[in-house]
Formats: structure tokens, sequence, C-alpha cells
């Protein structure tokens, strides 16, 4: 069992990242659970998941815990923390973005 601490950053959605730790989730054979507040949601129950991880209503800058049992739970938490990263990463360069198409005038 390996477990790790997560914080969502200010600028990600819920929805977003619920969805990509479902998909992901899916693709391994270990137990994988978020836990937030005392409430733990086993992420490889498809739609069950994602609507109990939307319940649990976490918000910009909260810390959540993803616990990994099984035979590929180093691959498993790794492929997370990727994807997680990643969604992170792409809702702030798509800000930026749209941030650098704003013209000013004086």
């Amino acid at each position: 069992m390996i477990k790790k601490k997560f914080k969502m950053k200010p600028n990600t959605g819920i929805a977003r990242l619920s969805a990509m730790l479902v998909i992901v989730s899916s693709r391994f054979s270990s137990k994988i659970e978020l836990e937030y507040q005392g409430h733990k949601v086993n992420l490889k129950n498809s739609a069950q998941s994602l609507m109990e991880l939307m319940d649990l209503k976490l918000y910009p800058g909260c810390q959540f815990l993803i616990t990994v049992h099984g035979v590929d739970a180093y691959e498993a938490l790794h492929t997370i923390n990727v994807h997680i990263r990643e969604a992170q990463a792409v809702k702030n360069s798509k800000k930026l973005v749209l941030l650098e198409n704003v013209k000013l005038s004086l």
C-alpha cells in the first residue's frame, strides 16, 4: 500500500479532475481510493465514483490523499500523479494563452 497527498491548484476544476481520476484508475488492477475530510471514494466504480467525488465538494487549495493497494500500485500512483500535474498545467496554460491574446488600448 502506498499513499500520496495532493493539493488542488487554485485554477483546477473539480469536474475535470474527477473524470480524469476515474478514467486513469480504471486502467489498473490495484484498489485506488481518494480520501478527503474523513470520506473515502473508491475510484474504480466508474459513474458512482464520479458522483461521489463531486459530492465531496473539493475546492481549490484543498488537500486530499490517494491510497493505492495492489500489484501495480507504484505504476498507478505515478500515472495519477502525472495526470494531475498535466491537468493543472493545461488549465494554467490556457489562461496564459487567453491573457496573451488580450490587447490593451490606452
